[in-house]
């Protein structure tokens, strides 16, 4: 399981695989205006974030990282990854997180100043999810999925140029885009040695660190029993946690 999302009542969801680490991808950002050294040099700055979301959890960690409280810094509510660019361009915030392919587009124009994959751990914030009833009545159809999204990472990371350059055609982005972006999420974890995007194996312990990320902001409380969340039948033996 990669992340946790609210789930209304009485829908009964089961986690089938795990899909990526998704929070190495991102940078945190600076306007070259906007700071004289990097974020650690500073006691008080301001991020853009989105309230009880995966990036105001992501700045907390970052400040936990430099050893700074968050009442340190001044998270100002922004919205999304796009309108934290238009805030750090008006300079309304100092930095802000810039997450693939955005940073590829616009690496040019500002600088990082931290790192995701070089200063967090690895979090597990994709999941892969089904019901109940088509768990129990699709199987087959589950485990291909799962079969033919393994086939296609195990693709990009042996081909990360092609793989540039298909998503660039999906996604209407110039093919230098999409090929820097797959160069930076496939060589992601060599520091961690947790891939960016998993075959669909389960990462427990980045699972609970996105546990801990959501806590942070008040958006779970209690306790996640796993056993009753994941379940390994549809993955290949590979893949199954070792008992």
């Amino acid at each position: 399981m990669r992340g946790c999302c609210p789930l209304q009542a009485n829908t009964l969801v089961r986690a089938s695989s795990a899909i990526g680490s998704g929070c190495c991808s991102a940078q945190s950002a600076a306007s070259d205006a906007s700071l004289s050294d990097s974020a650690w040099s500073f006691a008080a700055f301001s991020s853009s974030v989105h309230p009880r979301s995966t990036s105001q959890a992501l700045a907390i960690l970052v400040l936990e990282a430099a050893g700074l409280k968050p009442t340190e810094a001044e998270l100002v509510k922004t919205g999304g990854f796009g309108e934290g660019i238009v805030a750090l361009d008006l300079g309304a915030v100092d930095i802000t997180p810039i997450p693939e392919p955005l940073w590829s587009q616009h690496k040019e124009k500002y600088r990082a100043v931290v790192r995701a994959s070089d200063t967090l751990p690895p979090l597990d914030n994709v999941v892969g999810v089904t019901t109940s009833k088509a768990a129990a009545a699709r199987g087959d159809f589950l485990r291909a999925v799962l079969r033919g999204r393994r086939q296609a990472v195990e693709f990009i990371y042996a081909n990360p140029d092609d793989a540039g350059a298909i998503i660039a055609k999906v996604y209407n982005l110039s093919p230098e885009v999409t090929r820097d972006a797959v160069r930076n999420l496939t060589s992601s974890h060599e520091k961690t040695g947790v891939r960016y995007w998993g075959v669909g194996n389960f990462g427990r312990k980045g699972m609970d660190d996105m546990i801990r990320a959501q806590r942070l902001v008040d958006a779970l409380k209690g306790d996640v029993d796993w056993s009753k969340i994941v379940d390994e039948s549809f993955l290949a033996d590979d893949l199954k946690s070792k008992k």
